[in-house]
């Protein structure tokens, strides 16, 4: 419905630098698949990702490479919402829709969710865009602000004063700021 509000789920998928290219069990540009054999992995072979499924306790087999686990939990969380939702024949009111950004690391990246809300004009005042990037299992606190800084101005408006002078003639900008 082009009329009614969309409800947004917005995840990035972004590449973080490798780090240390040491402490990788491979190249870290490469995608990998180990098993969890106690406190150590084991590199598998990924071409045979289904033999291993079958064979052993899935939880135990992990993907590793540049930003695999970087926001890939909400992404992948958003589109399982959304095939609940199919399966059990349930109709959102409104719209809903995922955006994939690319640009959560680089700051004010002109090609990310920027791009999306300025050029395309993607998003509406009344849409409801929702951001999970971190927080806890009770969702009582989700980070909005990863990385990112604000910058404000502060004034205080007060008259200096001096401890000889009667207190009422001044009026203390510190304590007002406070």
């Amino acid at each position: 419905d082009s009329c009614a509000p969309t409800t947004w789920v917005v995840v990035h998928m972004d590449e973080v630098p490798p780090g240390d290219s040491q402490k990788w069990l491979d190249d870290p540009r490469k995608l990998t698949l180990a098993r969890e054999t106690g406190e150590r992995l084991e590199k598998l072979d990924i071409c045979k990702v289904t033999e291993y499924m079958s064979q052993s306790n899935p939880e135990h087999l992990v993907v590793i490479g540049r930003s695999v686990d970087d926001d890939s939990k909400p992404g992948i969380s958003a589109i399982y919402a959304l095939r609940v939702l199919r399966d059990m024949g349930l109709q959102p009111r409104g719209n809903v829709g995922i955006a994939w950004v690319a640009d959560e690391e680089s700051g004010r990246s002109t090609h990310g969710i920027r791009y999306l809300a300025e050029d395309v004009k993607l998003f509406h005042l009344d849409d409801k865009i929702i951001v999970p990037d971190f927080g806890n299992k009770d969702g009582s606190w989700i980070e909005i602000a990863e990385k990112s800084r604000i910058v404000m101005k502060i004034t205080t408006n007060g008259m200096q004063g001096h401890s000889a002078d009667p207190y009422d003639n001044s009026s203390n900008a510190l304590e007002h700021g406070a």
